[in-house]
């Protein structure tokens, strides 16, 4: 499974600054929950209640 994501920030040098300081960490822990818990759900080890 393959995912891509495409957004643009606002503000030019700010809105790099805050891609660099929080929101490219913010998406890669997005990402690393879900890939998480999808290896979950394919083991059938996953748990709706654990949301």
């Amino acid at each position: 499974m393959n995912d891509s994501v495409t957004y643009r920030l606002p503000s030019g040098p700010l809105g790099r600054l805050a891609h660099n300081v929080i929101i490219r960490r913010q998406l890669e822990n997005i990402f690393r929950y879900r890939a998480k818990r999808i290896t979950e759900w394919a083991h059938g080890t996953f748990r709706a209640n654990d949301l």
